[in-house]
C-alpha cells in the first residue's frame, strides 16, 4: 500500500524562498530611484527651484533641497523638460558652496548714463536711488525699456541676477534676462510697489545667445516712470551644498554633462522632470 504523504506547505515555502534569493540578478541590471528612494517614479521640480549650469568645464545642477544627492554620488542624472528633451549627467560631488564670478555689467550704479540705453523711453540718472543716484525711465509710447548688455555671459553659464526697482507713475515695473538676438526672456522678475523692492532670480544661458539686461520695462501709458538701482550679473561658478558637479561618466573628471538632447529647454517655466539611475 502506498502511503500519502500530505507536503507541509510551510517548509515548501520556505525553501523556495531560500532558493529565490540564491538566484543571481543578471549583469546589467538596472535600478531606478526617485532622489528619496522610490523605484521607477519621476520627480518634479519647478523652474524657480532649479539651478542649472551648462558652461563648458562648469557642469552643475541644484534642486535646492538639503542633501539632496548625498547618496547617489556617482549616479546618473537625467533631467526632462516639459516637453520630454533630456539632460544627461553624473553625479561627481556634493556642493560645498556657491561662488560667484566677476561683474557682468558695465553700470551698476547709474550714477552716470554709460552703457545704458533705451527704447520708447528717455532716460535720466536721477537723485532719490536705493544708494546716490539712479535710473529712471520714462515712456514715450505704450511700452518702453531701459538696457544693457552683457557681453562677456558664457554659452550655459547659470547667472545670478539681484537688483532694486519700483514704479513711479507706471502700473508696475520689471526686470528682465533675455538672450540678446531671439529676445526670449529667460528671467522676469516685477514689482507694483512705489517704494524700492530688491529682486533676484537665476537663469542659464542658451547654447547660441548670449544675454541681455533690461534694467527696468514696463507697459503703461506715455508720460509714466519708472526706476532701478544697484543691479548686479554674475555668473555662478560652483553649486551650493544643496547642489552636486555633473561629470560626463560615472566618477569621471571632466565636467560637463554627458549628453543635452536638441531644443531641451534651460529655463523652462512650466517645470521639469528627474530620475537618478544607477546602473
Amino acid at each position: 500500500m502506498v502511503r500519502k504523504i500530505k507536503a507541509n506547505k510551510g517548509v515548501i515555502k520556505g525553501r523556495m524562498k531560500r532558493a529565490m534569493a540564491s538566484i543571481k540578478k543578471p549583469i546589467g541590471t538596472r535600478r531606478f530611484f526617485r532622489a528619496h528612494g522610490s523605484r521607477e517614479k519621476w520627480n518634479a521640480v519647478s523652474q524657480i527651484d532649479l539651478r542649472l549650469s551648462l558652461a563648458t568645464d562648469v557642469a552643475f545642477v541644484d534642486f535646492t533641497l538639503p542633501e539632496m544627492f548625498n547618496n547617489y554620488l556617482g549616479q546618473k542624472l537625467i533631467i526632462k523638460d516639459s516637453s520630454g528633451r533630456s539632460l544627461i549627467g553624473y553625479i561627481k560631488a556634493v556642493g560645498t558652496g556657491e561662488t560667484l564670478g566677476s561683474e557682468e555689467l558695465l553700470n551698476t550704479t547709474y550714477e552716470n548714463l554709460t552703457n545704458v540705453f533705451s527704447y520708447q523711453a528717455t532716460r535720466l540718472s536721477v537723485p532719490g536711488g536705493q544708494v546716490g543716484n539712479c535710473l529712471e525711465i520714462t515712456l514715450t509710447k505704450s511700452y518702453g525699456q531701459g538696457t544693457q548688455a552683457i557681453p562677456g555671459s558664457k554659452f550655459g553659464g547659470l547667472y545670478y541676477t539681484v537688483g532694486y526697482i519700483k514704479r513711479g507713475t507706471a502700473d508696475e515695473a520689471v526686470k528682465v534676462v533675455q538672450e540678446n538676438t531671439t529676445w526670449k526672456n529667460l528671467l522676469w522678475m516685477r514689482t507694483d510697489s512705489t517704494t524700492w523692492q530688491q529682486v533676484s532670480g537665476y537663469c542659464t544661458c542658451s547654447a547660441t545667445n548670449k544675454l541681455n539686461f533690461i534694467i527696468v520695462a514696463c507697459t503703461s501709458s506715455i508720460g509714466h516712470t519708472l526706476y532701478g538701482d544697484e543691479d548686479s550679473v554674475k555668473q555662478v561658478l560652483t553649486p551650493a551644498v544643496t547642489g552636486c558637479t555633473i561629470t560626463t561618466l560615472a566618477d569621471g573628471s571632466d565636467y560637463n554633462w554627458a549628453s543635452e538632447e536638441t531644443g531641451f529647454n534651460r529655463n523652462d517655466e512650466h517645470g521639469y522632470t528627474y530620475l537618478i539611475l544607477d546602473e
